[in-house]
């Protein structure tokens, strides 16, 4: 028998910094139904109804799932899952995803029980409901085993998790061939199925297609084709954006609905415009996208210029390198004994030469955050020609930086900040919100740092792009945060989510609130807790990360970005080998913060200037840096 294949989906296959969506039509050649992701918690995913109805044109059998969260009232969760279809239930069953660890006070089979319930009182009469789980986190979350209890999931077809493995581990009551679904990786080819990301997570149907055909009375004539669309505009002028972003609107002026979003440098052609040509009608012709924009941010030019090239390699200017041996290295401004005295180097502190080392007794030597200067060689080690995989420096009195080449499991370019929270933390700062609603105006994290003054900056809360509502100075996107988000005493967002909360005494932990709030941004998911993985952690997909970590006693700060999509350079990394980078620096708690595009870490550097110590990618070009809406700054005391 061959088993029936899909895919499953969510807003993770889509990459969100490209207008492209899932290639359903690419999915179909190689798939026989899709489950889509319908949402977690009181957040719908935010690509659900897009997926649905491409989907569905596509002439792929849908299903849905929304990942029970314990965070979030039962009923209220099955109502939000169910109001996301809007009377269309799609072919396949709806699938409750049992794996939640939030340890929320909605935890445990009771509450799952009221979950079903409510779901049942919703749907259509004949429409099923699956359960998704794992083997041991089912069997230890569950009713006891014989009770009538468990006994009541019974009526629930299985959808069981089990990777490399020839037949899953099926958990009662169901019994060992009683599954439904089995999904039986997560490392697919994502290519194969027309997504971004790199994985898929791939199933079985329990049967051959015949019996799938059967089971769920799928229809086998295929689906009316889509109506032809409306004959393209003949070509125009052509212009390019010049703002960040820019909203592209059904007419000409503010109050008209805003149709889609033009990224900076795109070239559009003109349609129309009004009179005094403020206002010019412009479509995209990659994907049709067409309305009105505010000329004032479209620059006319002659021909569509060719795509940038990527960014050059630096200046070959470090010659050497050196570590400091001595507990402190003395760095004047010229190489002389006499010079003025600019700083000192720490020990351990691996450094590099940006001088001839092979003429006189002295180095010119150059820290990440651009100070310079010269110490006598005498007093260092040489380590080559070639860049250390290892590079620790003190750029700050409380503060070391951190680079880590790592080769396993795959090749990754790892950048941590180790903050001393004793001594020396003048205080932190979350970015405030720019609109009393919460909204906020996207920025990038060295903007920032500069706008701000605070000596570190790292990317916070995941956030939602804001179509309708106030306008943003410098073509910069109207942006909501994820979760939970206070800044200097206001909190502008309460959502919940795994936050990292600090009070007005600078005192900082994670998914544990001491008093009121001062400053507070939320990730994306708590990773360790007392000094291990957390149960059930995802094996999703390597990806650009950012993490934080407190120590044991709370006492020290991990800050931890780790590059990615970025082949022969960095691959990025999936949760449980974060999970291990961050151990084996000390993290005793640590969150998963906003990753992919948004992660970035930034320090002060030479004359107050953002210094970007990783190699962001966005829009899929190596060391471009996204604007994203709030931040994490720390103000280091000089």
């Amino acid at each position: 028998m061959t088993n029936v294949i899909g895919p499953d989906v969510s807003f993770y296959q889509d990459e969100p910094s490209t207008p492209q969506g899932i290639d359903f039509v690419k999915m179909k050649q190689a798939a026989e139904y899709v489950i889509i992701r319908a949402g977690q918690n009181l957040w719908p995913d935010s690509d659900f109804k897009y997926n649905w109805q491409q989907a569905k044109q596509a002439g792929l059998p849908r299903g849905s799932y929304w990942f029970y969260d314990s965070r979030a009232e039962p009923k209220r969760q099955a109502e939000l899952w169910i109001q996301q279809f809007e009377g269309d239930f799609g072919e396949l069953p709806l699938c409750a995803d049992f794996e939640d660890a939030y340890n929320g006070v909605y935890k445990g089979w009771r509450n799952w029980y009221t979950f079903l319930e409510r779901l049942k009182t919703l749907l259509p009469t004949g429409k099923e409901i699956f359960i998704y789980t794992a083997y041991y986190y089912w069997r230890d979350n569950a009713p006891a085993a014989g009770s009538a209890n468990l006994e009541y999931f019974h009526q629930y077809p299985l959808w069981i998790a089990n990777y490399n493995t020839t037949t899953p581990l099926v958990p009662k009551p169901w019994g060992p061939n009683e599954w439904a679904f089995w999904q039986y990786t997560d490392n697919g080819d994502g290519t194969l199925y027309g997504v971004e990301s790199k994985n898929i997570d791939l199933n079985y149907f329990n049967g051959d297609k015949e019996a799938f055909i059967k089971r769920f009375n799928i229809s086998t004539e295929p689906p009316p084709p889509p109506p032809p669309p409306p004959p393209p505009p003949p070509p125009g002028d052509k212009y390019r954006v010049t703002a960040t972003s820019l909203r592209v609107r059904k007419g000409p002026g503010l109050n008209y609905d805003i149709l889609g979003l033009l990224k900076q440098n795109e070239i559009v052609e003109e349609v129309s415009a009004v009179p005094d040509r403020s206002w010019l009608e412009v479509i995209r012709r990659s994907d049709s996208l067409q309305g009105w924009c505010s000329a004032e941010y479209l620059e006319a030019v002659d021909v569509e210029p060719p795509p940038p090239p990527p960014p050059p390699p630096p200046p070959p200017d470090v010659t050497f390198w050196y570590q400091v041996t001595d507990a402190t290295l003395a760095v004047r401004e010229s190489a002389s004994t006499s010079a003025k005295l600019l700083g000192y180097l720490a020990k351990g502190d691996v450094i590099s030469c940006i001088s001839d080392p092979d003429t006189g007794d002295w180095v010119q030597l150059r820290r990440v955050d651009g100070f310079t200067g010269w110490s006598l060689k005498k007093t260092l080690v040489a380590l080559g020609k070639d860049q250390p995989a290892s590079i620790q420096q003190k750029i700050f009195n409380n503060t070391t930086y951190f680079r880590k080449v790592v080769t396993s499991p795959s090749l990754n370019v790892v950048h941590v900040l180790s903050v001393d929270l004793r001594s020396g933390v003048a205080g932190f700062l979350v970015t405030p919100a720019d609109h009393e609603n919460g909204d906020l105006c996207s920025r990038k994290t060295t903007e920032f740092l500069k706008e701000f003054g605070v000596q570190i900056a790292i990317n916070g809360n995941g956030f939602s792009y804001v179509l309708e509502g106030d306008d943003c100075p410098d073509g910069r996107d109207l942006v909501r945060v994820n979760g939970f988000a206070a800044s200097r005493g206001k909190v502008y967002a309460d959502r919940p989510g795994p936050t990292v909360y600090i009070n007005r005494n600078k005192v900082m932990r994670i998914d544990e609130l001491q008093g009121k709030p001062f400053n507070a941004v939320s990730g994306d998911r708590v990773i360790i807790q007392k000094g291990k993985q957390v149960p059930n952690l995802a094996t999703n997909i390597p990806n650009p990360r950012t993490a934080l970590g407190l120590t044991k006693n709370g006492k020290g700060l991990i800050l931890m970005v780790v590059d990615g999509r970025q082949p022969g350079y960095s691959e990025g990394v999936n949760f449980p080998d974060l999970v291990q980078l961050m151990l084996s620096y000390g993290a005793y708690e640590a969150i998963n913060m906003d990753g992919g595009s948004s992660s970035a870490m930034v320090i002060q550097g030479k004359g107050g200037e953002p210094v970007l110590l990783n190699s962001p990618i966005d829009m899929n070009t190596p060391g471009k840096e996204a604007s994203v809406a709030n931040h994490l700054g720390i103000f280091i005391q000089k």
